[in-house]
């Protein structure tokens, strides 16, 4: 999104640090000293992510600039659920990353995804307390009744500032248990909350326009090379993986 202008990335990052600043402010009740510190916070952050994003799509361009002939730029084979389905050339699959990278459309479409994440979270974290207190209170009356009536008891005749402190408690526990049985779930269940790779997506749709493939489901990149299967990660997780990859490479050949 940004190029090596160095006016352009100072003034979208005092851009972020105001706005960062006026929603904490709002968000605080006027705090000044708590989004003042949030958004000289936020410079650096995004100033990386700036750089990050920068030396991303300069490898892209690298990639798509290699010659037919160039030993680096290899032809990767694409397979749609486990069947292949064609194959394609690095630097036209870096040409199709750096399209996807380049439409704002999609960094649009994935910042709204991607903080409705905490909105979906939070309606089923408040779905899960009714469900939480049913099972509780059946679980209760099963194993001990006497005691239950005896807390009814015991909560009808007390004084109005005990009811209130035992209410308090009841639902401090409540939301306690309901927030180690939403975090089992995500955990067990593997939630993702609605949250999706918009990136990925439309790669997989470039590419499948690419190689002409009307069939939809889980696409894999890979090759094979002196034996091996090199499996490709058309993201930025997968390309800092590989440049890590390499400079440790480099170091040990030097050691």
């Amino acid at each position: 999104m940004f190029d090596n202008n160095r006016k352009t990335v100072i003034i979208a990052s005092v851009v972020v640090a105001i706005s960062i600043f006026a929603l904490n402010l709002l968000i605080n009740r006027g705090n000044f000293l708590l989004a003042g510190g949030s958004a000289l916070f936020s410079v650096p952050f995004f100033l990386l992510g700036t750089r990050f994003l920068r030396s991303y799509r300069g490898s892209l361009a690298e990639r798509a600039s290699r010659p037919a002939g160039d030993a680096e730029n290899v032809v990767w084979d694409v397979y749609m659920n486990e069947v292949h389905v064609g194959t394609i050339s690095d630097d036209r699959l870096a040409a199709l990353q750096d399209t996807v990278a380049d439409n704002w459309r999609n960094m649009a479409t994935q910042a709204r995804n991607f903080f409705g994440v905490p909105f979906r979270m939070f309606d089923l974290f408040l779905s899960t307390i009714p469900a939480v207190t049913f099972w509780l209170i059946l679980g209760w009356a099963m194993i001990a009744p006497d005691s239950l009536v005896e807390t009814f008891t015991n909560a009808r005749n007390s004084s109005l500032q005990q009811l209130q402190h035992g209410v308090s408690m009841a639902i401090w526990m409540l939301i306690n248990i309901c927030l180690v049985a939403f975090v089992l779930r995500m955990g067990i269940g593997g939630q993702t909350y609605g949250a999706r790779n918009v990136y990925l997506e439309t790669l997989g749709v470039l590419l499948r326009q690419e190689l002409k493939v009307a069939a939809t489901g889980s696409m894999t990149i890979s090759r094979v090379s002196n034996g091996e299967v090199s499996l490709f990660q058309p993201d930025m997780t997968g390309w800092y993986r590989a440049r890590e990859r390499a400079r440790r490479a480099a170091r040990a050949v030097k050691a």
